[in-house]
């Protein structure tokens, strides 16, 4: 069986957002083809929102994960702005309280997992646990909230969606978590090696060589997360 990819999952959310209240055949017949162009036009939209969702929180994950937390705030008031858009993005189907009704639903949906991301980084089970818990209370509570606006949307498939969602952020920070971890090990190991066979250079001439390099420039211009010279030459005994 293939593993449903997240971006998958965001595109049924977005075709469920976007679905209208009363059904387009129902409407006018000359009005109908307006009206569909309309619906698929702000389906693809929301589409590109929930993916911008799924890159914004990864992106906070990354660098919470990575101890930078000045590209980690940063990261977030994007992931809040997207909220906002996803929200904004229903208003002319479900009107403004509506709007303003499911801003703060994605909200609980983000602290959740923000929640679950600090319990990670502090390793505590009990509280990664407690973060699940509010992260899947969470999703029954959007998918009762659209259900009810809209009677074409079934409270157990828009439900199963967003759990689905709500475990690939999941799943996806315990994989960056083991990543960086990894990294960290072999990183490490290079420099026990260089240190007993007498090569290590100095964090001066380091700094030097490293700083000339295209993907350091890279990384620096585009904020991504960078150690400290310093804890980088942290050697674990092989």
């Amino acid at each position: 069986m293939k593993r449903t990819t997240p971006s998958i999952i965001a595109a049924c959310i977005a075709a469920a957002f976007a679905m209208p209240a009363t059904p387009v055949l129902a409407q006018h017949s000359h009005s109908a083809p307006a009206a569909d162009v309309k619906i698929q036009q702000t389906g693809a939209a929301l589409r590109d929102l929930w993916i911008g969702h799924i890159f914004w929180v990864r992106n906070v994950a990354i660098h919470t994960l990575s101890g930078d937390a000045t590209a980690a705030g940063e990261a977030e008031k994007q992931a809040v702005a997207n909220a906002r858009q996803i929200a904004a993005a229903i208003e002319p189907y479900y009107g403004k309280e509506a709007s303003e009704k499911l801003f703060g639903l994605l909200a609980g949906h983000y602290n959740a997992v923000k929640h679950y991301l600090q319990a990670t980084v502090a390793g505590s089970k009990t509280k990664q646990d407690t973060a699940v818990q509010a992260l899947t209370a969470n999703a029954m509570d959007i998918a009762t909230f659209l259900s009810k606006a809209n009677p074409n949307l079934q409270f157990d498939t828009l439900n199963g969606l967003l759990v689905a969602h709500g475990g690939h952020h999941i799943q996806e920070i315990e994989q960056l978590r083991g990543h960086l971890e990894y990294l960290d090990l072999l990183n490490g190991q290079v420099i026990d090696y260089v240190e007993r066979v007498g090569m290590l250079p100095n964090p001066k001439d380091a700094r030097a060589v490293t700083e000339r390099y295209g993907t350091y420039r890279f990384c620096k211009a585009h904020r991504l997360p960078m150690r400290s010279f310093k804890d980088a030459m942290q050697a674990v005994p092989n």
